[in-house]
Order: C-alpha cells, then sequence, then structure tokens
C-alpha cells in the first residue's frame, strides 16, 4: 500500500512519507475495507476565530488498486464577523489540477507550484511539532 506520487509537480518525500505513516497505523483497517476514498484531518483543538491557531487541515485520498492517490489538500480558515465561519482558505485539488485561494480565486496547480512546496514544508514542520490531532476516516 503506496501513495501514488502526484505527476504534475514534485511533491517533498517527506510528504508522502508522512501520508504514509498514517496510512500504515491503519493498514489493516484500510485493507478491510471496500472504501474507495480516505480522509486525513488534522486538527488543532485550541483554534478558533477568537484566539486564532493552527488552520484545520484535511487531506483526501483516493483508492487506485492496492494504492493510494492525491485528490485533495484543504485549508480551512475561520473568516467573516461578527458570526465567523470555517471556510476553504486555499485548496489544492490534485485530481483537478487546481489551486483555489480565498484571496486570489483558481489557476493551474503547476502555476502555483511555489506556494505549493511551501505550504507543505510549513505543514510537514506543523506535524511534526505535534500541533495537530490527526484522525483517519474512510469513505
Amino acid at each position: 500500500m503506496t501513495i501514488i506520487p502526484y505527476p504534475q509537480l514534485t511533491l517533498p518525500a517527506r510528504f508522502y512519507q508522512l501520508l504514509g505513516s498514517y496510512l500504515h497505523q491503519r493498514a489493516q483497517d484500510i485493507k478491510d475495507s471496500a472504501s474507495e476514498m480516505l480522509t486525513l484531518h488534522f486538527r488543532d483543538p485550541d483554534y478558533s476565530a477568537e484566539d486564532g491557531g493552527f488552520h484545520p487541515v484535511e487531506i483526501g485520498l483516493e483508492r487506485q488498486g492496492n494504492d493510494w492517490q492525491l485528490s485533495y489538500l484543504t485549508d480551512f480558515a475561520w473568516s467573516g464577523g461578527p458570526f465567523p465561519e470555517l471556510e476553504k482558505d486555499i485548496d489544492f485539488c490534485f485530481s483537478d489540477n487546481l489551486l483555489y485561494h480565498s484571496f486570489i480565486g483558481s489557476c493551474h496547480l503547476t502555476q502555483a507550484n511555489e506556494l505549493l512546496q511551501t505550504y507543505l514544508e510549513n505543514f510537514i514542520g506543523y506535524v511534526q511539532s505535534e500541533v495537530f490531532e490527526v484522525e483517519l476516516k474512510l469513505h
């Protein structure tokens, strides 16, 4: 059970290793499941509209035989006031090769390579600093 590298851009090997480690922890559940999709949820339990914190992140993977392929990575943030809502801030849609950012709109993912690389390096650092609680859900 491996993660198929995204073909359009070279993503950090540490990112794939990180995702693979979470899949490995639940390997038997994943093998026993007929699920075609899984989602990794990364949550800072202290993140709030009032105090800030680390944005929640979801990473979706789709089954490709015995392997998994990146579908999306979405970063959420509180937006609006006086009644803020949790909304998509950045959405890297690997299945459609698109980036959506709340400030700049959409573009082809290859046009956002530098942003993607920086985002992933920061995300890996946050995960390694153990700021998130992580949950894997099978769909």
